[in-house]
């Protein structure tokens, strides 16, 4: 007859054995995000490719002042109605800059002429510029975004001289 500290060690063998065969079956490892398949619910399977990286170069910098002289001849065209002037400016903004415009009364823009060609005025990313337009109010900064190569460049902001703030 075994001992007592013997039945207690094989009782306790006993339940690990028994306890062990009705553990949890093992779950699948997950598969990487590199390796899921993508199917028709898949977000980032409707995304279209990201644009190619801009460069700031001359060309760029040329593109950037020709889309900040079209934002502020778009902008001084007081005498349009209110919704024709936002229709016409909007063209040349980003979403944001376009709601911040929305109930706009034209006729409260200070500048009416253009009095200079725009300068760039630099840059801390190939994917925004800022640019200097001259008005006969004084020079208006505006900074200006794009997605990418290739795509426009969009005006974030409108920001008058000094003294009109």
């Amino acid at each position: 007859m075994p001992t007592r500290p013997h039945r207690l060690l094989v009782t306790a063998a006993a339940a690990a054995a028994l306890l062990a065969g009705c553990s949890a079956p093992e779950t699948p490892p997950v598969a990487s995000s590199a390796t899921l398949p993508t199917g028709p619910n898949d977000v980032q399977a409707d995304l279209p490719p990201a644009a190619p990286s801009p460069t700031d170069d001359a060309a760029s910098q040329a593109a950037a002042e020709a889309a900040a002289t079209a934002t502020m001849t778009s902008f001084i065209q007081v005498q349009l109605g209110a919704t024709q002037w936002l229709a016409e400016l909007s063209k040349h903004l980003t979403a944001a800059a376009h709601e911040a415009y929305v109930g706009t009364d034209p006729l409260e823009v200070p500048a009416r002429q253009l009095t200079g060609p725009a300068r760039y005025a630099g840059s801390t990313s190939a994917y925004l510029a800022t640019v200097t337009v001259p008005t006969d109010v004084g020079d208006y900064q505006l900074l200006l975004v794009r997605e990418g190569q290739g795509a426009p460049w969009l005006a974030e902001t409108l920001t008058p001289p000094e003294g009109l703030r």
